[in-house]
């Protein structure tokens, strides 16, 4: 099947995964769909239930597939019996598509006059929401994709780092992690590569720019997201 943007998406049975390449830029091929094991970079097949992103979505001997004009695919998940629908997997919190406002609600047919609200005292001043404000302090990434970086937090919450690279004219993921914060201090962050992030290590030995987006997002707050450029991987 053929995507919008020209790539050529097809099933690749035997290795459990739904692949793609474009023939018009470069041959190089890329995982759109099913799990690779990070740590051995194998393919693995079998099924860890739905609403996963499409590279964290397990398929079994997937014999086709097409794609959507909303870039969608549905795959014929043999092994697992059923007919599946994924999305694409976002590569930059940033760049995901903002969902449908929701159409207006009628207005409601006049009824009988109501009473007037009951004013209470006041109870004082509601609690402040918890602050989502950090610094990223330090960052260094090694040869074989991992970067690591200190962030500064103001209180708990989560803390999610996302590092891409330009691949075929988009940014691509290459690395991920995450940590809880418990308290409040300097934490430690790493990224580690993923199946993709480790080929391109393997494969390009000059020094790779890469971008990286971190996310804090406070326990019953608003999450923040601030983006660095003019990383490189260093030269082997």
């Amino acid at each position: 099947s053929v995507a919008l943007n020209g790539d050529v998406v097809f099933a690749d049975t035997a290795n459990h995964l739904i692949r793609a390449y474009n023939p018009g830029q470069d041959t190089v091929i890329d995982d759109i769909a099913g799990v690779v094991d990070e740590n051995t970079g194998t393919p693995t097949g079998g099924f860890n239930d739905d609403g996963r992103y499409a590279d964290a979505t397990e398929l079994d001997s997937p014999l086709a597939v097409t794609v959507t004009r909303g870039a969608l695919y549905v795959i014929a998940d043999t092994g697992n019996t059923r007919v599946r629908q994924v999305g694409p997997t976002p590569s930059d919190p940033g760049l995901e598509e903002p969902e449908p406002e929701p159409e207006p609600e009628p207005e409601p047919e006049p009824g009988p006059p109501s009473k007037p609200p009951v004013v209470k005292p006041p109870q004082g001043e509601p609690p402040a929401a918890p602050g989502n404000d950090f610094s990223i302090r330090r960052v260094k990434v090694k040869r074989n994709g991992t970067v690591t970086l200190r962030v500064k937090v103001t209180s708990p919450g989560r803390l999610q780092a996302l590092v891409t690279t330009k691949r075929n004219g988009r940014q691509r993921a290459f690395a991920k992690g995450g940590t809880q914060v418990r308290s409040a201090p300097t934490v430690t962050l790493r990224a580690k590569p993923t199946a993709r992030g480790r080929r391109i290590v393997r494969r390009d030995h000059g020094r790779l720019a890469l971008r990286l987006a971190v996310t804090f997002r406070p326990t019953g707050g608003e999450p923040r997201t601030d983006r660095m450029r003019g990383l490189r991987l260093p030269a082997s």
